[in-house]
């Protein structure tokens, strides 16, 4: 008897059906492979260049760099206009990638420049310095890569401080006949890690300037480039003539360097292994890579003049402002405000120059951070200042300390009184302005403006910050932690500042449903570069409460962020210098607090009960409220404070005799807790059930995919595939991170 199987007893195997993630992360997979395939400089991550500036006469005109890439390389775009020799004597057939086929040899140049960097990484630094870098021209600028040397450096000495050599000095060529002098000045004073004769370094010169045919036909990076925006359309940029090519300056190499030297040398080794130089960078010809180019790209593009021209942010001058104006018309109806001569009589608008704050904090050292770093770092304000006066960084650490107070009392000095003077409304004194004054002549003496001081310095959150970085650095958009308002008083250099009211998400910025992550590019020029256009519509949205507003403050100057808003921070030089000036250096000091005022704390309230995962400044710290217990233990203090002290300072017999036994802090609270129940004042946060929120984050994300329009390679990765909604990584880490409900910037 013989089996058979009918058609209709035949086992099928049923479509397994993916869902939308599993979707996302097999195209993502494709791409990844076809990238491998491509074995060359091509990588998604390089930005598409903005087209338009606010006027229209700037339409199309592109844009300007401040210098060259130091070491040459050019986007991989401009490989499709490179050219054969004209007379070779090699018989090969030439490619237009000779120099990164030739510098890494038959296998390796099958991988792609970021495998190449990730391969790299796991090179100890004396291997890097020696041996990569000395291998081939490719291999030279690769070995170069400043995150590589950036991620080493803090990995070994970002937990105990290490020291930044000073800025090196310009070497200029004001001709072509100076190029041979540059290269031996480079010759002689090129680091070395471990010690290295001049004979070994003549010889990495002579394989770095091994010429090959493609030093024939592909220039230095010249007077104008041509780079590629979405696939092989292009877009021109100018930049500076050749010769700020060797514009020098300290780099994460010599930072390594000098450091690895001091941990391996002994005072009577300095013969046999002298003291690390200066590294000046060669320019080599014939190097195209969208890697290599895209970090120096996001920090070399020059600003226009039109986008730091806008200024529709409220501005009122300090003599005009009185408290009752300021609750009124500013903070109860949620309205940023720039403050003109609020802090010019702060003693530390006159105190604060760099060589005061070294003097003042010596022997004390401060963390700054970088969305785009590995590790924090600590420095001490004598080497910070050293490395803001040389970096040259996509993002570059950014110190935000906020301990300062405490490890520098005297700075707490130079602004608080001024503080008290000028703006009474963000002191603790101050009562009449938050509407708890039943008399209505603001005259109270006791105030409700700073109202997590109730907690106590130690337990309450994080809420002042001494902020300093070099010009360029600043914070990615974010919204304050905790719903909380904040003050931002500039010392040294100018701010520009661009908010985007709440409800009303910026351009390249996604956030989960419920606020916990977010995704948007890690760095100010990342987003400049691809979202300006974009940023520009909504200048011109129907709904005007949903347009952006943009202002410089200066030294001076007091601006007051109102909960809720997003808000992006990028650092510009002290007034009178040109944005766009070559020297493209300087720093920026600043302070700025937060606080819980009448006006925010419906909202406070309601989002430490519903919020917890969000809550931030004080996770990393034993002697803090813990997140969980925030919204219980504040209640409580705001009572005890009402019953201990007495609302206007009076005896705690006065405070029972009034509001039926309850004082008026006590009211607002009972006050707050039914505003609080009600909902959301401020359109920044959604309840979890929302199901418009939920709809709203994903077709955003979804609409920007469709589109095409200009997205980094970090937000691409991110982006739901079509049908899903925005759930992106980008998580809390502790208090270092952003998030979309809140986020609060480590830069």
């Amino acid at each position: 008897m013989t089996e058979s199987v009918t058609a209709t007893n035949k086992p099928t195997r049923k479509r397994q059906r993916l869902s939308p993630k599993q979707i996302a992360i097999r195209q993502k997979e494709r791409e990844a492979a076809q990238c491998t395939l491509n074995g060359n400089g091509m990588n998604g991550s390089l930005p598409p260049l903005p087209t338009s500036g606010t006027d229209d006469e700037d339409q199309g005109s592109g844009f300007d760099t401040l210098f060259g890439h130091p070491y040459g390389a050019l986007p991989y775009g401009n490989i499709h206009f490179s050219a054969p020799p004209s007379s070779t004597s090699s018989d090969e057939p030439w490619h237009p990638d000779v120099v990164r086929h030739k510098g890494l040899g038959p296998l390796l140049h099958r991988l792609n420049d970021e495998q190449i960097v990730s391969i790299l990484s796991f090179v100890d630094g004396p291997t890097l310095a020696k041996g990569v870098v000395a291998t081939s021209r490719f291999l030279y600028v690769a070995g170069h890569h400043a995150e590589l040397w950036r991620d080493l450096t803090l990995r070994r000495w970002g937990e105990v401080g290490f020291e930044v050599p000073s800025p090196a000095v310009s070497v200029t060529s004001d001709n072509e006949d100076s190029n041979d002098d540059t290269r031996n000045y480079v010759k002689n004073r090129d680091i070395g890690i471990g010690g290295r004769d001049e004979e070994k370094k003549d010889d990495m010169e002579a394989i770095v300037h091994e010429p090959t045919t493609a030093d024939n036909n592909t220039n230095k990076y010249s007077d104008s480039s041509t780079l590629p925006k979405e696939g092989l359309t292009t877009t021109t940029t100018t930049t500076t003539p050749d010769n700020h090519h060797h514009k020098l300056s300290g780099c994460w190499k010599d930072i390594y360097a000098i450091n690895h030297y001091k941990a391996t040398s002994s005072n009577d080794d300095t013969q046999h292994n002298p003291k690390p130089r200066h590294h000046v960078p060669i320019p080599i010809s014939g190097i195209y890579s969208d890697t290599f180019f895209r970090s120096f790209l996001c920090r070399s593009f020059s600003l226009h003049p039109s986008w730091l021209s806008t200024h529709t942010v409220s501005t009122i001058s300090h003599s005009e402002l009185t408290p009752q104006i300021f609750f009124r018309d500013y903070e109860q109806t949620n309205t940023p405000l720039l403050i003109k001569g609020a802090s010019a009589t702060w003693p530390a608008l006159r105190k604060w120059t760099p060589d005061y704050l070294r003097n003042l904090t010596r022997n004390r050292t401060f963390r700054a951070t970088s969305g785009a770093a590995p590790l924090p770092a600590l420095f001490d304000m004598e080497n910070y200042f050293k490395y803001c006066a040389s970096a040259v960084e996509e993002a570059p650490l950014y110190l935000f300390d906020r301990t300062f107070a405490k490890k520098c009392p005297e700075l707490l000095k130079d602004f608080e009184g001024g503080l008290r003077e000028t703006c009474p409304f963000w002191c603790a004194e101050w009562d009449g302005v938050n509407g708890i004054d039943e008399g209505g002549d603001g005259g109270g003496r006791r105030g409700y403006h700073d109202l997590l001081r109730v907690l106590g310095e130690e337990r309450r959150p994080d809420y002042q910050w001494l902020i300093v970085g070099p010009k360029r650095s600043g914070s990615a958009f974010h919204i304050d932690p905790n719903a909380t308002h904040a003050w931002n008083a500039p010392i040294i250099g100018r701010k520009r500042w661009i908010f985007y009211p709440p409800g009303s998400t910026p351009p390249g910025v996604y956030p989960s449903p419920d606020g916990d992550e977010v995704c948007m590019p890690l760095s100010l020029g990342e987003w400049f570069l691809t979202y300006w256009d974009a940023h520009v519509e909504r200048r011109k949205d129907e709904d005007v409460t949903r347009r952006p507003l943009e202002c410089t403050a200066c030294p001076g100057d007091v601006l007051f962020v109102p909960h809720g808003w997003w808000h992006l921070v990028l650092n510009l030089g002290e007034d009178g210098e040109d944005d766009g000036a070559v020297e493209d250096r300087g720093v920026s000091v600043a302070l700025t607090r937060n606080y819980v005022s009448a006006s925010n704390l419906p909202d406070v309230l309601r989002f430490l009960d519903t919020r917890v995962s969000q809550i931030s400044g004080c996770r990393d710290r034993e002697e803090a409220v813990k997140p969980e217990d925030l919204g219980r233990e504040f209640r409580k203090s705001l009572l005890n404070f009402a019953k201990e002290e007495g609302d206007d300072g009076s005896s705690c017999e006065e405070c029972k005799s009034t509001s039926n036994g309850r004082g008026k802090l006590a009211d607002l609270l009972e006050r707050s807790e039914k505003v609080a129940k009600e909902g959301w004042q401020c359109a920044a946060w959604k309840d979890l059930d929302d199901a418009e929120n939920d709809e709203q984050c994903g077709n955003d994300a979804v609409a920007c995919q469709k589109k095409g329009t200009g997205t980094s390679i970090l937000a691409r990765a991110k982006l739901p595939s079509e049908g899903e909604t925005s759930d992106h990584t980008a998580k809390n880490n502790n208090d270092a991170s952003v998030g979309g409900g809140f986020s609060f910037s480590f830069m």
